[in-house]
């Protein structure tokens, strides 16, 4: 191989990587909960699969989907320019409900995997 193409793949993967690292973080968690549950099936792993799965919903809904749903809402529910009121509703709804709602139920998920899993039976 040569020094251009290697440059090359090693350029790929690096920029890969910083675009996607917490997505690639949290895919393993998701990934890594699914063979525990094939492995021995527990409820703890489903709960911990929610968690990552719901995480890595955010990462994705934050940085592609965003936009385009807060868009098309508002190009389809605002019918006039002086509708400021439902434009922010709307602007809150997608900017920080969503992301908020998604982030605290992975987290969330997360931890109440960790105290169902601690808990002596």
């Amino acid at each position: 191989m040569t020094t251009p193409t290697q440059q090359g793949l090693f350029q790929l993967v690096y920029w890969t990587w910083l675009h996607n690292y917490q997505v690639i973080a949290l895919g393993f968690g998701c990934l890594l909960a699914i063979g525990l549950m094939l492995y021995k099936p527990k409820r703890i792993y489903m709960i911990f699969f929610v968690g990552f799965f719901l995480l890595v919903l955010q990462f994705e809904y934050l940085k592609h989907f965003q936009e385009h749903l807060e868009d098309q809402t508002t190009a389809t529910v605002i019918l006039q320019e002086s509708q400021s009121r439902a434009r922010k509703a709307i602007s809150l709804f997608f900017n920080r409900f969503i992301p908020f709602a998604l982030y605290l139920g992975g987290w969330g998920m997360i931890f109440l995997g960790m105290i169902v899993g601690g808990r002596k039976k």
